[in-house]
């Protein structure tokens, strides 16, 4: 990016794209519990496949962003990693007031997906610790030998089928 481009404004409006971004990535957390709880593993796997796009759509601004603060921090005479902290009281007043709120706004986007985020880890947890429980459960009462009907002294191995649809 060329030193024409650093400008407050653009990177006010590089910092409102990651806000829409975080807001996005926060919905689809939410989506996400909702099918973690129906257990739909299709619309999961098409949620996760959406935040991925997103993650790196994040991690391209945030590059853009990055490069845009390292220039205005130089304009202004700071030589050390810029952060927008370091950078906003070298800003002019409105940008100033605009810029700590969405500053605001981004911290409390990333507070809510990180709660999103390990209340999802923690319903899938939930959900493997059942399968595993269920599949132990099934297959301890399928190999215990048959008690009644049966002739003891010819048990075999019992054979296990499945559904290719399951």
């Amino acid at each position: 990016m060329s030193k024409s481009n650093a400008t407050p404004a653009t990177l006010r409006r590089l910092l409102q794209q990651e806000l829409t971004l975080g807001k996005r990535l926060v919905a689809l957390a939410e989506e996400e519990s909702a099918a973690i709880v129906a257990g739909d593993v299709s619309r999961l796997n098409a949620l996760a496949m959406e935040q991925r796009r997103r993650v790196e759509e994040q991690q391209a601004l945030e590059t853009v962003r990055i490069g845009v603060t390292r220039e205005l921090a130089w304009k202004h005479g700071i030589e050390r990693y810029p952060t927008l902290s370091i950078l906003l009281p070298t800003l002019p007043a409105q940008e100033q007031q605009a810029m700590k709120r969405l500053r605001q706004e981004l911290l409390e986007t990333e507070e809510e997906l990180k709660r999103l985020n390990s209340r999802n880890a923690q319903l899938l947890t939930q959900a493997l610790d059942f399968v595993e429980f269920s599949i132990k459960a099934l297959t301890s009462a399928a190999l215990q030998p048959a008690r009644y009907g049966s002739n003891l002294a010819h048990v075999i191995a019992p054979a296990f089928y499945i559904d290719s649809k399951a």
